[in-house]
């Protein structure tokens, strides 16, 4: 995922796509947990990572270390992260199934097990204003 930090022209309007799943920020699995925790961040530039909102912007620099893998918190009413990977990530010549057998291959390396048959399809959008 890429944060933009300077002017956006539709700043008000978010929205995020992906096929993956949606846990609960406090209860991600150990495993990942573990390898998250021993990862510096270059956000807050420290393995004691940020606060429950900041959480998701070090999980996110956490998973740009395997291609394509995003993550989305959504702010204001909801603590819940979104991990997963675009939809428009699927390469020519991949099928669907291929594309989540990709998909869970990478969550493994970072310490997610999905059963490909359980990846939701997570279509959200939001506005400020």
């Amino acid at each position: 995922m890429k944060l933009k930090t300077d002017f956006v022209t539709n700043s008000s309007t978010t929205s995020f796509v992906v096929w993956g799943k949606k846990f609960d920020s406090d209860q991600l699995p150990e495993e990942f947990e573990e390898r998250f925790k021993k990862t510096k961040c270059s956000i807050c530039n420290t393995t004691n990572h940020c606060d429950k909102y900041s959480k998701s912007e070090c999980i996110s620099d956490f998973l740009n270390k395997v291609e394509d893998l995003q993550v989305c918190m959504r702010p204001y009413d909801d603590d819940g992260l979104w991990i997963g990977r675009s939809p428009f990530k699927m390469k020519d010549n991949e099928t669907p199934k291929q594309f989540k057998e990709r998909l869970t291959k990478d969550l493994l390396e970072i310490g997610i097990y999905i059963d490909p048959e359980k990846f939701q399809h997570i279509e959200e959008s939001w506005q400020d204003g």
